[in-house]
């Protein structure tokens, strides 16, 4: 599956909260289904570094953030395009919780310049980790991508051990080093 696909893919989600394919199997009390999903954020189909990792949580800020925020709103749908800045460093949402999550785990100094999403990873993004195009940081549950047993490599790097527990991406760590050495090129 290519980025392409994947962008396709979400694009049957319209202005609805849930994905056409979840509606039958989500449970019904135990996903925020007020606010939209974010299976990504940023330029998906531009991007040279790819760090995967799981839900970080919602905030009791995010559902009035999106609901008093037009612009928000309308930035999340258009992050499912799959061309948008990484939503969270876009100029006119510091104040989102987001924002502070983004820069707690990655740092202050960069700039904002499922199994589709698995199945994107594993036949897209891994072999083209593997031919040196983009870079992969795996940064937390490895085994639920699917990377149990993977090798790392210069351009594929998966968080072991404690490196998962908070998967910081800021200049001192494993990933935020290969993020900042990508994002030099």
């Amino acid at each position: 599956m290519s980025a392409g696909e994947l962008v396709q893919f979400w694009s049957l989600l319209g202005e609805n909260n849930v994905h056409p394919c979840d509606i039958a199997i989500l449970p019904s009390n135990q996903f925020e289904i007020r606010l939209a999903p974010v299976p990504w954020a940023g330029p998906i189909n531009t991007a040279s570094t790819f760090i995967l990792m799981l839900n970080p949580g919602v905030s009791s800020e995010d559902v009035p953030y999106e609901n008093s925020r037009a612009e928000f709103a309308r930035a999340l749908r258009q992050n499912l395009a799959g061309d948008l800045p990484y939503l969270y460093f876009i100029r006119g949402f510091e104040d989102h919780p987001g924002h502070r999550w983004a820069r707690g785990t990655f740092g202050w100094d960069l700039k904002a310049s499922d199994a589709a999403i698995q199945k994107f990873v594993r036949h897209s993004l891994l072999p083209r980790a593997r031919r040196g195009e983009v870079a992969l940081i795996v940064a937390r549950s490895s085994a639920l991508w699917g990377f149990s047993g993977e090798r790392e490599d210069q351009n594929v790097l998966i968080y072991q051990g404690s490196e998962t527990r908070r998967a910081y991406v800021t200049s001192g760590s494993r990933g935020g080093a290969l993020l900042r050495q990508r994002l030099a090129r």
